[in-house]
């Protein structure tokens, strides 16, 4: 009997999460285009092309900073949430479906903190790739701590990375 390894399981996200998960978003600042969702180790992931056409709050900066880090962090970590409760990767959640997930979201599950962010080279923000993975799960007085991290880049070298730590409060 040998060690046992987790393969990598890949996916698409499950039809109406993204619609869901983005609708408070104003149309102009939603920035998903076809994310996809995938485990390896335990840890659920997401992963997608990005793209910002108008920026949703100044004139045109020409580059992805840190606003619009955190902002496509945020759309990849609600859906990334989502997902992972609709393919029971997230047990202590406690949560069956991504519906029960989209009432609690905005009054239940907010970021805490943003650490290490650090742009190691300008990211052209019309088409850029986005990575978020579950790194840690902490239940901790009936709150659940995660961190996420967070990478950005596009195909030119461009990198941004962080942290971000999310409370879920059950």
């Amino acid at each position: 009997m040998g060690d046992t390894v987790e393969k990598e399981r890949v996916g698409n996200i499950t039809p109406g999460i993204v619609d869901s998960m983005l609708e408070n978003y104003f149309p102009h600042a939603r920035y998903l285009t076809d994310p996809h969702y995938s485990v390896k180790g335990g840890c659920p992931s997401i992963y997608d092309n990005l793209r910002i056409e108008e920026s949703c709050y100044c004139n045109k900066t020409g580059h992805f900073n840190a606003a619009e880090f955190i902002l496509c962090a945020n759309q990849l970590g609600f859906v990334l949430f989502s997902e992972a409760i609709e393919r029971g990767d997230v047990p202590e959640m406690g949560l069956d479906n991504f519906e029960e997930f989209q009432r609690l979201r905005l009054g239940n599950i907010y970021i805490t903190g943003v650490k290490d962010m650090k742009f190691r080279r300008a990211i052209d923000s019309k088409r850029f790739r986005g990575d978020v993975h579950i790194a840690r799960r902490k239940p901790m007085r009936g709150n659940i701590f995660y961190k996420l991290d967070v990478n950005f880049s596009d195909s030119s070298g461009g990198k941004a990375h962080g942290l971000i730590d999310v409370v879920a409060v059950t």
